[in-house]
Formats: structure tokens, C-alpha cells, sequence
């Protein structure tokens, strides 16, 4: 009876003892599963950051390329204007040119 009992106890601790390992190994699972989950949601986070980032970089590259493009058609307009306004004094240069001998004829120059 005594060898029966002794046969009983052993087999419950080996039950245990493997009830105690699997609870551990289920554990260590679950430890390994949240620190992977932490790795991506940590990878993912660097990665949104990184795109926010170039998206910033773009939108600055952007708004000084417009900037640019504003200052150019500017100066373009400007440069026009002052080309225009210079055309038509050359045309006013050449016409009074052109009529000075026409009205000079009746002035005596002195020299």
C-alpha cells in the first residue's frame, strides 16, 4: 500500500512538474510575442517618421520652387517693362533722327 502511494505522489509531481514547464513555456511565448510586437510597432513608428519627414522635405522643396518661379516671373515682368520702355525711346531716337535734318534746315547752328 505504502509502495502504492508513493507510486501516486511521484506521478502527480511528474504532472506537476509538466503542467509547471508547459505554464512556462507558455509564458516565454507570450514574453517573445510582445517584445516582437514592441520591435514592429517601434519599426513601424520609424517608419512613419521617416515618411512625415520626406514628405516635409517635399513640401519645402515645393514651396521654394514656387517662390523661385514667383521671383523669375517678376523679374521677367520687370525686364520686359524696361525693354519695352527702351524700344520706344529708340523708336522716339530714330524718328527724331530721321525729321532733324528736315527741321535743323532753317536753324542756323552755331558753332
Amino acid at each position: 500500500m505504502n509502495k502504492e502511494k508513493k507510486k501516486e505522489e511521484e506521478e502527480e509531481e511528474e504532472g506537476e512538474e509538466k503542467e509547471d514547464a508547459w505554464k512556462k513555456k507558455k509564458k516565454q511565448k507570450k514574453k517573445k510575442q510582445k517584445k516582437k510586437k514592441k520591435k514592429k510597432k517601434k519599426k513601424k513608428k520609424k517608419k512613419k517618421k521617416k515618411k512625415k519627414k520626406k514628405r516635409k522635405k517635399k513640401k519645402k522643396k515645393k514651396k521654394k520652387k514656387k517662390e523661385k518661379k514667383k521671383k523669375d516671373n517678376k523679374n521677367k515682368k520687370k525686364n520686359k517693362k524696361k525693354n519695352n520702355n527702351e524700344n520706344i525711346m529708340n523708336n522716339r531716337a530714330s524718328k527724331v533722327r530721321l525729321y532733324a535734318p528736315r527741321l535743323c534746315e532753317n536753324v542756323d547752328i552755331i558753332t
